[in-house]
């Protein structure tokens, strides 16, 4: 094989798994797309059970806040 096959092999290799990377990252989100679209479907029937209109849900933001910023309770100065 002469080096300008083997380049051109390389090539055709890197191409077909650069392609084969970005069905795989396209499938990926696909699927991140459809649980969120489930999520968002089951939050808002929550919200109809609790009778919160769908006004309000439109309205709200679309990241959820961050939880990690409640702080845990102090159970050291609670009384024993």
């Amino acid at each position: 094989m002469t080096s300008e096959q083997q380049r051109s092999t390389s090539i055709e290799e890197t191409i077909k798994s650069q392609e084969r990377e970005l069905a795989i990252t396209e499938t990926l989100w696909d699927q991140v797309l459809t649980a969120f679209k489930g999520i968002q479907k089951e939050l808002q029937e929550d919200a109809r059970i609790r009778g919160m209109s769908n006004r309000y849900m439109t309205s709200m933001p679309s990241v959820a806040p961050r939880t990690g910023s409640v702080k845990p309770p102090d159970f050291s100065t609670a009384p024993k």
